[in-house]
C-alpha cells in the first residue's frame, strides 16, 4: 500500500514511515585503509553483532544474510517512533526485531507497539518495557 500512496501523492506523511534516532555519529565510525578494518566508537557493553532469521518482515531493510548491530537498552525512555528495537515476549524463545510505532506511558509505566516494516498488521498487543532488549544501531550489508 505504502508503493501506491507515494507514486499517487503529493503528501510524504501519508507513505513516509517515522525513521529512528540517529545515534551513531560521523566521528563514532573510521575505517583503517590499510588494513580494511572498521572501528565503532561509543557503543555500550554488552552489545550485540548478530544475523538475522528470514522472516521477511522488515524486508526490504534488513533482510536475511545481514547482519545487525545491537546494542542493550539503558533508558527505556530515550527511545522515539521509528526506533527498531528487538523484544522477547516471556516464555517465547525467539526475539523479535521491529520498528516502534506507538508508545504510551503513564504512572503505571512504559509500554509500546511495534510493526515489521513489511508486515500488514502490527505486533499482538502491547510490549512491556521489561521485554525490549536491545536497540538496533547499525545494520551491514
Amino acid at each position: 500500500m505504502n508503493w501506491i500512496l507515494k507514486h499517487f501523492s503529493a503528501n510524504p506523511a501519508l507513505y513516509e514511515r517515522s525513521s529512528p534516532k540517529i545515534r551513531i555519529k560521523t566521528g563514532d565510525v573510521s575505517l583503517d585503509m590499510a588494513t580494511n578494518e572498521v572501528t565503532f566508537r561509543g557503543l555500550k557493553p554488552g552489545t550485540w553483532v548478530t544475523s538475522v532469521a528470514d522472516t521477511g518482515s522488515m524486508d526490504p531493510l534488513i533482510d536475511i544474510g545481514m547482519m545487525v548491530i545491537l546494542e542493550p537498552i539503558r533508558d527505556i525512555h530515550d527511545l522515539i517512533v521509528g526506533d527498531i528495537i528487538c523484544y522477547q515476549k516471556p516464555g517465547t524463545p525467539c526475539l523479535i526485531l521491529h520498528r516502534i510505532i506507538k508508545i504510551y506511558e503513564d504512572s503505571t509505566g512504559w509500554w509500546c507497539q511495534a510493526k515489521g516494516d513489511n508486515s500488514v498488521s502490527k505486533d499482538p498487543g502491547w510490549i512491556e518495557t521489561s521485554w525490549v532488549r536491545y536497540i538496533l544501531r547499525g545494520i551491514l550489508h
